[in-house]
């Protein structure tokens, strides 16, 4: 089996989320299943359906993650270098920050600004019902992302709103590696009996999508509605002056043309989207040799493991957090704060709780003999002077003082927003230590209604070692160990 090229498949529906006389479940057995157009996905949809995970080699754990198993994920995103959109590479399916929408091109005489779509005949008085007196379309030269086309494409539109029955699944998927770094390395695994357990978050539906409003299009960004020209019937001209004439219709429009226009905008989404899935499975690369190989003496995979700890924060603005069971092999640390709050218009993804004007205003940490950094960090997110902590970040993800890199956080204003603090650590051989402890402060004290959560990652150094006995089809002995520097 060969990991790296290995992934999880989901295949989908979503409708909408709305209430049917307060019953969920009701509403979704009624014709209004079209789903809200100001509703995207997630950077990582098919990790944040889950919330735990293993992943075992012949009956030896290998990765375990108890909770937070996006967090695995979403550490990784933001550290790899993409392009300036923070646009992944897609082979594997929806890996990426770009999150910008957009209002889809319609062609239909029954526009529906609010949601998604509508049936023929739709009889509300809205401003959507006035612009669909024209039978016309509108378009958008401008680019929307991913992960909202996608929506747009599949559960959108008339014909997939009546009752769902139209709307095409979607499928999606993400590289193993992004839930267990084991998998991440590039080698073949040869004669393995690989046995991966998840367990699907209670709030997948939250953690799958996120909502914020869709802003309104005026001309100027190209948004335009077609008139259609020689129409004959006294509706179709426009208008050169209002309030002259008896039907205020001005000269006759002689051929199709667009028309500046504006899209109103579209509020948040009320509730999570409905999901059904249709099919899972997990997508397996495996490599066949042209002759057959005898089984290794034995095998040694090295490489970085991710391990997740949160802690809920009360109400203040001094902080003094201790965590145990730190890896003894451990090479840095990263930190963030973000809600715990789970609502779908809660982007938990971007930890903005630690910038802003609640923001990290001072940052150390000690494990043992080490105190790092050295002085501690002094911040200041709001006013941007946060050099020498940002210069770390950019050194940890691979960045130069001569080169930068792309991606979400890898500019100035993107990591304040949102920042990331990441610490290089390398203790003594002999003077290990388990309990690592952070101290920071916050600019303005946080209270209870932040739901202030603060979220840790060790990255350490793991090996795995397998053992072939004679003849042996399988290895007859795994074993997981931590390198020790």
């Amino acid at each position: 089996m060969v990991m790296n090229e290995s992934r999880i498949v989901v295949k989908m529906k979503v409708k909408s989320g709305s209430l049917a006389n307060g019953n969920e479940a009701a509403s979704f057995a009624t014709s209004n299943k079209k789903l809200e157009k100001s509703v995207r996905l997630a950077a990582d949809p098919v990790a944040n359906m889950f919330s735990a995970g293993m992943l075992s080699i012949n009956g030896t754990t290998i990765a375990s993650t108890q909770a937070n198993l996006a967090d695995v994920s979403m550490l990784q995103l933001r550290t790899e270098h993409t392009k300036a959109g923070s646009d992944a590479g897609g082979s594997a399916g929806l890996l990426s920050f770009s999150q910008k929408m957009t209002p889809e091109d319609v062609i239909d005489a029954n526009l529906d600004a609010l949601a998604g779509g509508s049936t023929a005949g739709k009889t509300n008085s809205s401003d959507a019902e006035t612009r669909a007196g024209l039978p016309t379309n509108y378009t958008t030269p401008d680019e929307r992302s991913d992960k909202h086309e996608l929506l747009l494409n599949n559960f959108s539109g008339n014909a997939k709103a009546n009752d769902g029955s139209d709307a095409d699944s979607l499928e999606i998927s993400v590289p193993l590696g992004q839930l267990f770094p084991f998998a991440r390395t590039e080698y073949f695994i040869p004669n393995v009996q690989t046995r991966l357990d998840l367990t699907v978050s209670d709030s997948f539906r939250t953690d799958m999508f996120f909502t914020e409003v869709l802003r309104g299009q005026a001309g100027a960004s190209g948004v335009s509605l077609r008139h259609t020209g020689n129409a004959g019937d006294g509706d179709q001209h426009l208008v050169k002056t209002i309030g002259t004439g008896a039907n205020n219709n001005g000269t006759n429009i002689t051929e199709d043309v667009n028309v500046a226009a504006y899209v109103t905008p579209v509020p948040v989404a009320a509730r999570a989207p409905h999901v059904e899935i249709e099919e899972i499975y997990l997508d397996c690369m495996h490599a066949i040799p042209s002759a057959p190989l005898a089984p290794p003496k034995s095998l040694q995979i090295a490489y970085q493991d991710i391990s997740v700890y949160t802690r809920q924060l009360a109400a203040g603005a001094t902080f003094t957090e201790q965590f145990t069971s730190i890896p003894p092999s451990i090479g840095a640390i990263v930190v963030g704060l973000r809600s715990s709050a789970r609502t779908i218009g809660q982007n938990r993804e971007l930890y903005e709780l630690g910038g802003g004007p609640k923001g990290f205003s001072q940052f150390s940490c000690a494990l043992g003999a080490l105190q790092l950094p050295q002085p501690a960090y002094q911040l200041n997110m709001e006013g941007k002077a946060v050099g020498r902590s940002f210069a770390d970040w950019l050194s940890f993800i691979g960045g130069t003082y001569a080169n930068g890199v792309g991606g979400e956080g890898a500019s100035l204003t993107s990591w304040t927003k949102s920042p990331l603090i990441a610490v290089r650590m390398l203790q003594d051989p002999g003077a290990y230590a388990s309990t690592l402890t952070l101290r920071f402060n916050t600019k303005t004290a946080l209270d209870a209604g932040d739901n202030a959560e603060l979220v840790l990652w060790t990255i350490s150094s793991e090996v795995v070692e397998m053992f072939w006995g004679s003849g042996e089809t399988f290895p007859d002995r795994v074993i997981k160990d931590s390198v020790l520097n």
